[in-house]
């Protein structure tokens, strides 16, 4: 390959480059020279559930990239993976992630840029308090007992149930908090059930309790 130098008029040298000396041959020869183009970047790792409130854990997280065959690298511990840093998984594989946790991956493959770091955090979601009754379950000499039922979470909707049902987010009848609700319990007893729920909180667990009728009131 041949060198070439450039003299101004005082026979000072000015060497070119590496890539100079590399590239005015090419051009000298007639042939063209294109700008050096960056890599193109593996696309970023995929989360699935994404972060955010959950009411129960370890959470099972499924990443995925896409593309050919790329390498996966993740982290909990707080760092950021690299192409040499976190533990290796495949594509589709399932991490568990525990509460409060952040779960940090990245892809990589030869040839191409690495990706950015994809970034989630799982935390456990505060939990509606459990309704409570008044009385909290009774034997009454009464055919009917009037029972209150209350939610301390401030904006919680509550359904209840009599038919021994469990309640949920959308099953059984909705009362307010503080509200009365007549209930009409035989010999054999009837129990009443109740949950509350608020969006962005966990579901209250199920309140239950007892009542019957007994001319003799229990005595």
């Amino acid at each position: 390959m041949n060198v070439f130098r450039l003299k101004n008029s005082n026979s000072t040298n000015h060497k070119f480059n590496q890539c100079a000396l590399v590239l005015i041959p090419l051009a000298l020869a007639g042939f063209a020279v294109l700008p050096v183009q960056a890599l193109t970047a593996v696309a970023a790792p995929l989360f699935s559930p994404v972060g955010g409130l959950y009411a129960t854990f370890p959470q099972s997280v499924k990443i995925t990239a896409a593309g050919t065959a790329p390498s996966i690298r993740y982290t909990l511990d707080g760092t950021n993976p690299s192409s040499t840093h976190g533990t290796l998984i495949a594509s589709g594989a399932v991490v568990s992630v525990a509460a409060g946790k952040t779960l940090k991956a990245i892809a990589y493959k030869i040839g191409f840029a690495d990706s950015t770091i994809t970034s989630a955090t799982y935390r456990l979601a505060a939990k509606v308090a459990t309704p409570t009754f008044a009385p909290d379950g009774y034997t009454s000499d009464l055919h009917s007992v009037s029972v209150t039922i209350s939610c301390s979470t401030s904006g919680a909707t509550i359904r209840y149930t009599t038919d021994r049902s469990t309640p949920t987010s959308t099953h059984g009848t909705i009362i307010t908090s503080g509200s009365r609700v007549t209930i009409f319990p035989p010999a054999a007893g009837m129990t009443l059930k109740a949950m509350a729920y608020k969006s962005g909180l966990t579901n209250s667990a199920v309140k239950s309790a007892d009542y019957y009728w007994d001319r003799s009131g229990g005595r």
